[in-house]
């Protein structure tokens, strides 16, 4: 059985995320190309099963549980360049060495702030391009604005139906709570 192909360019039409009304269009990046396509095609014994998909990479990302969807998604936003976090997270056990505080002339700061800015990349995917297959339990259109106080805040989009999350626990309990809901994103969409 064939599945649908999501059109990318219907959810993306005027869905950019701003608190304004001011057009987006001097951007280097266009705003489609921060949203991240979350397919769940099974949910079962708490575990959600899907791919990621999104306008940077060619490969899908693929995961078999929720904890690993969002490690997929701060992988990719990670690579892309995008979202820059406001914290480095810890990977290990090990105490870290302390750094001394020592001040910087201007020049030395200006070429501190020159070196550790990461280059963004450039979308490989554009809304005409990109062919995401809807997943078959649910599809979820992800905004992540920001990465601050090491979790991440944006707008989940599911359905029609869009909502804010504050950080991360928030947003995977989004997304389990409609997944297991009676009455979920997905339902209300199809008048279930």
């Amino acid at each position: 059985m064939d599945q649908k192909v999501i059109d990318m360019r219907k959810i993306l039409q005027n869905k950019y995320f701003a608190e304004d009304d001011l057009p987006r269009t001097g951007s280097i990046h266009p705003e489609f190309s921060h949203t991240i396509t979350v397919c769940v095609d099974a949910f079962g014994c708490g575990l959600a099963q899907g791919c990621i998909h999104n306008y940077y990479f060619e490969s899908k990302t693929e995961f078999s549980s929720l904890d690993q969807m969002l490690l997929g998604i701060d992988d990719i936003l990670d690579r892309a360049g995008e979202c820059q976090r406001d914290t480095r997270l810890r990977t290990t056990f090990k105490k870290e060495p302390t750094m001394k505080n020592t001040s910087m002339s201007d020049e030395q700061f200006a070429d501190y702030l020159t070196s550790s800015i990461v280059e963004r990349m450039p979308p490989a995917f554009n809304p005409d391009t990109l062919r995401v297959k809807e997943g078959k339990l649910a599809s979820y259109f992800i905004r992540v604005l920001a990465r601050q106080h090491s979790s991440m805040q944006g707008v989940i989009n599911c359905a029609g139906l869009a909502s804010v999350f504050r950080s991360e626990i928030e947003w995977l309990r989004l997304i389990r709570d409609d997944l297991t809901a009676e009455c979920s994103w997905n339902k209300r969409k199809a008048g279930k």
